[in-house]
């Protein structure tokens, strides 16, 4: 049965569509092979002939949601800052400049010679920062052009470190150098171009950090690889007061397996390490949830509205922040190597977006993962029964059709509130619930359910899509069923991210 909107409710859904992203595009064609190394990743064939020799390339068709960018010398580390990502190259001195502004038409740019292999780098206001593995000197140098100069620094063991080496806080002007092995953060004033402070509170091998939205608070992921053990009480987490002298406000062990690689969105923490997924209660430290059984990798990235992590058995997870199951799974590597990672880093652009970017250290490509533009994410939360409300589509709508949905679960009878926002959150309520809209704003409509009883609560929904709307326009939704037989007084569905055609 289809449930009629009201005036309000249709205007208010086609004003959230009515922001348009540019439409997605394939990148194939003729001439290109399939890498042996990694599944779904394509060079072009006079470039693939000579590097890789572990069988013959054969050509098919990409597989679904995952492109390709040839062109790079051992590529590893990556920034991403506005329509540009940067990819440092350890093959050959350089930084590759690509332009991803616009989805499907990714393309290399330019190269910018470094003095030394750049085990990572970064980008703040104009200048670029890349560093090698010996870690004793920061070089810069503007991206306009000019001659390079250094920061000296503090000798380090020149042991491999993955990159994740340095940390831009644009808005403090500071750069963080992490020297992994003698267990200290370097901080530079990049104004002076001067070491101004090094941390040396911390718990046993810093490996990862991450600044806050609000920029007042750091994370640093200590891994505790050497001793103590990861399976004693080696690794931790940590956060640290940027505007109070770097003191240290909660520390929080992780022991039973070696911690991989951290990311955190919207006060969660996400902790990854071998076999799976914690996720904390930033403030207070508190654990919220596990996903286990898995075999993860060193990167993460979080892009508002899924977790993405690398995944040793192939590729890149999908995994939902709620850590209920994952999602997808993207085939990037048929070969990895535990100590040569094919896989070296990921970037994450807006949830609103979709794409990520993978660089592949074996096979000289950046592969893009095109996350789909319409997908369900987060988790609901029970009402009476335990039956938990199951929000559905019918695809991405297109200008002129109708955009179906529909709604399972409920309590029959109940009165259903249906959200509508422009992204994606993750705002905790009571009884484990999740906000998972963004803006916060009233119901744009009020649903009567068929049915009777817990779980038997039902509606089915088409809205018409106005032949105007451009291709990309974007929303977001989520229903709340009225329910007096849980404590909280509601029951919640997932979301729907949506964008027409």
């Amino acid at each position: 049965m289809a449930t009629a909107f009201g005036k309000f409710s249709v205007v208010t859904l086609l004003l959230i569509l009515a922001a348009a992203g540019p439409a997605r595009a394939g990148s194939t064609g003729p001439g290109f092979v399939e890498s042996p190394l990694q599944r779904g990743v394509f060079c072009r064939e006079s470039e693939a002939g000579g590097r890789l020799a572990l069988g013959a390339p054969r050509a098919r068709a990409l597989s679904p949601g995952v492109r390709f960018l040839p062109g790079f010398s051992n590529p590893g580390a990556v920034f991403l800052a506005g329509g540009t990502l940067y990819v440092a190259c350890n093959g050959a001195s350089l930084v590759t400049e690509v332009d991803v502004a616009t989805p499907g038409q990714e393309a290399i740019t330019g190269t910018i010679a470094t003095p030394v292999n750049p085990v990572d780098l970064a980008v703040v206001a104009g200048t670029l920062y890349v560093i090698d593995q010996q870690r004793s000197k920061l070089y810069y140098r503007p991206l306009a052009g000019g001659t390079w100069a250094y920061v000296q620094l503090p000798a380090a063991a020149p042991r491999w470190s993955y990159g994740n080496v340095i940390y831009p806080h644009e808005t403090l002007g500071k750069m963080l150098v992490l020297h992994f092995w003698e267990n200290r953060i370097h901080v530079v004033d990049l104004a002076t171009k001067q070491l101004d402070t090094t941390i040396t509170n911390l718990h046993h091998l810093p490996d990862r950090v991450h600044f806050t939205a609000a920029g007042d608070r750091m994370i640093v992921l200590c891994v505790g690889l050497d001793a103590p053990s990861c399976a004693a009480a080696g690794p931790h987490w940590e956060v640290f007061d940027l505007a109070n002298g770097y003191q240290k406000l909660l520390e929080v062990a992780v022991s039973g397996e070696c911690p991989q690689t951290m990311a955190e969105h919207g006060g969660d923490l996400f902790v990854v390490r071998d076999g799976g997924v914690l996720s904390f209660d930033l403030p207070s430290g508190a654990p919220v949830a596990a996903l286990g059984g898995l075999s993860l990798g060193r990167q993460a990235e979080h892009n508002g509205a899924m977790l993405f992590v690398q995944d040793l058995a192939g590729g890149v997870a999908v995994i939902d922040p709620a850590l209920t199951a994952v999602g997808a799974s993207y085939g990037l590597l048929s070969n990895p190597q535990g100590w040569y990672p094919p896989l070296e880093e990921m970037a994450a652009a807006a949830a609103a977006d979709g794409r990520i970017f993978v660089a592949n250290r074996n096979d000289g490509c950046l592969s893009i993962i095109d996350w789909p533009a319409c997908f369900s994410y987060g988790a609901g939360c029970a009402g009476s029964g335990g039956f938990v409300p199951l929000l559905s589509g019918g695809g991405c709508p297109a200008a002129g059709q109708n955009a179906s949905f529909g709604l399972s679960g409920g309590l029959g009878g109940a009165p259903a509130f249906l959200f509508l926002g422009t992204s994606t959150a993750f705002l905790p309520l009571a009884g484990d619930c999740t906000f998972l809209l963004a803006p916060l704003q009233p119901p744009a409509a009020v649903i009567p359910l068929s049915g009777a009883g817990p779980g038997a609560g039902a509606f089915a929904l088409d809205i018409p899509v106005p032949a105007a709307t451009p291709p990309g326009s974007k929303a977001a939704l989520q229903v709340f069923v009225a329910d007096p037989g849980v404590p909280q007084g509601y029951a919640a569905s997932n979301a729907l991210h949506v964008t027409t055609q």
